[in-house]
């Protein structure tokens, strides 16, 4: 069965899995598909679908309701990398604070979640991951270790704990 979902089966690859395919549902009738894939000798793409009441995004290449944004204009937009150091720099020659830890934190959850909801097959709630007692990291970091690499996680068997 582990051979069906995955071609990374090495224990050299660790418990990563070679994609995922998540749907973010959001207030308001918004949802989010957001897809990745790392398998050798393919395309590999990380991408994301919003669809909202008004349109349907993709943010990397365009936006379409009742006005259509195209890749081509996206691509003439600043690029985000160069922009947040462009903020940064105008933040504080005028003194004032550049703050994206929410912004941040809000991203890296969401994140989170649908890796919770990949591995064990189940709904995930903002609330349920946000609380979660999860905890993936070792007790102790030992460098000089090398640690056990756990089962990889198979939805319908790995149960999450919120």
């Amino acid at each position: 069965m582990d051979q069906v979902f995955r071609t990374r089966t090495d224990p050299n690859f660790g418990q990563i899995y070679d994609h995922f395919s998540i749907e973010y549902e959001y207030p308001k009738n918004v949802f989010m598909h957001s897809m990745c894939r790392q398998i050798n000798n393919c395309w590999n793409s990380v991408s994301e679908q919003v669809f909202g009441s008004k349109g349907v995004s993709d943010p990397g290449s365009s936006i379409n309701g009742k006005a259509t944004v195209t890749r081509d204009a996206i691509r003439k937009a600043q690029d985000p990398y160069v922009q947040e150091h462009t903020d940064l720099i105008e933040a504080i020659r005028s003194g004032k604070t550049v703050n994206e830890l929410m912004t941040v934190a809000h991203s890296t959850l969401t994140a989170i979640m649908g890796r919770m909801s990949a591995y064990s097959g189940q709904e995930v709630s903002w609330d349920s991951a946000l609380n979660s007692d999860v905890d993936t990291f070792p007790k102790v970091f030992d460098f000089s270790e090398k640690y056990p690499t756990p089962p990889v996680p198979m939805p319908g068997v790995y149960k999450y704990k919120s």
